[in-house]
């Protein structure tokens, strides 16, 4: 179907392949493949059986209940996705909306932040000028972001990114996790298996990890507090700033910690400190016997803090919401044929009660005999 200078309405076929400008373009219910190029114009599309194809200009896209993968090339109009069997976008100046994604999510965008939620595969961004957020993705998340920032939770593979000029927010990740922060900082929760990190600009906090960790802070500080006994390899270095590193009870580890410019605070068991003058000071040893390697340096402080262990619960990535919902379908109702109405009976009236007979009185008939 072509058509110019007029809108677009179409439902119920086997298959459509559609050009149109200037004018809107619906088309819902069709049961195979759908292709459509469209100008100039705001699309909506529901309910197709097969793949979809779509390349969109100057008009904003909305495209929910597709069974096979839909593929999208958009300029200068938001897209909103629902219930796709995978998505592949490129977008320039628009925003991205994806949501219950049975597949893999790939987007190529340009002045285009993204929003991800419920995706079972995996979730690869590349976007500049706007912020990226990835909520329950079933698979590996990696995501490189100019001028804009990262949030990623629920993530039950691994993550790697690489965004400047802001920061990263990350939660409850189950596989490793590799970042590069230039001019923005990183926050992160319930990192299950580890992290590498480079940041620039600012500080790095990770709460409640897990597996090794190796950290490089450049004009900031590092905050790091495992999430249970320190049973794997940390190092962390701050230039400009502090690190600090929060020790459970009952981990074991050999030290070597240094400071350049500030204090080495290490009140633990099995640990020295050694004081260098004008070059700082140095603390070393084997806490609880030794086991793991611990390497701390920082510009500032250093300050290792004991602590009781923490509960992880809570801190597993939770999967993704496929949107499928199993119904019992109500058993229809038996007719049944109305009761016929008793007849009324009538009220009973009560006999009459006859008088009693009054006594004779003296000097009566009745009394002289």
């Amino acid at each position: 179907m072509r058509n110019e200078h007029g809108r677009v309405e179409l439902s119920g076929v086997a298959a459509a392949d559609v050009t149109a400008s200037f004018e809107g373009v619906a088309i819902e219910r069709v049961a195979g493949d759908v292709k459509l190029e469209a100008r100039h114009g705001d699309v909506n599309i529901e309910g197709i059986g097969g793949a979809l194809d779509l390349n969109s200009r100057h008009g904003s896209v909305s495209v929910s209940g597709v069974t096979g993968p839909s593929k999208l090339d958009v300029q200068h109009g938001n897209v909103e996705v629902r219930r796709s069997a995978g998505l592949e976008v490129d977008l320039a100046h628009g925003e991205l909306k994806a949501e219950t994604i049975g597949g893999d999510v790939v987007v190529r965008g340009q002045h285009a932040p993204v929003h991800g939620v419920d995706v079972t595969g995996r979730a690869e961004v590349e976007t500049t000028f706007g912020d990226v957020r990835l909520e329950r993705v079933g698979g590996d998340v990696a995501a490189r972001v100019e001028h804009g920032g990262v949030t990623a939770s629920d993530v039950s593979g691994s993550v790697n990114l690489e965004t400047t000029h802001n920061g990263v927010t990350l939660e409850r990740v189950a596989g490793a996790v590799e970042a590069k922060v230039e001019h923005g900082g990183l926050e992160a929760k319930g990192l299950a298996h580890g992290a590498r990190i480079r940041v620039t600009g600012s500080d790095v906090t990770l709460d409640g990890f897990a597996g090794p960790v190796d950290i490089e802070v450049e004009r900031g500080s590092a905050r790091l507090a495992p999430g249970g006994v320190i049973d794997a390899e940390i190092a962390a270095r701050a230039t400009h700033g502090d690190v600090r590193l929060e020790v459970p009870e009952g981990s074991r580890f050999e030290l070597e910690a240094e400071s350049v410019r500030g204090r080495v605070d290490a009140p633990l068991e099995g640990l020295t400190t050694e004081d260098e003058g004008h070059r700082g000071q140095r603390a070393s040893g084997r806490h609880a016997g030794g086991g793991v390697s611990v390497r701390l340096k920082a510009d500032g402080d250093v300050t290792l803090e004991s602590r009781p262990v923490r509960s992880r619960d809570g801190w597993a990535a939770a999967r993704p919401h496929t949107g499928e919902k199993t119904t019992t379908p109500e058993a229809p109702a038996v007719a049944t044929s109305p009761k016929p109405k008793a007849a009324p009976q009538p009220t009973p009236v009560p006999a009459p009660v006859a008088p009693a007979e009054k006594p004779a009185e003296p000097g009566s008939a009745s009394a002289s005999r």
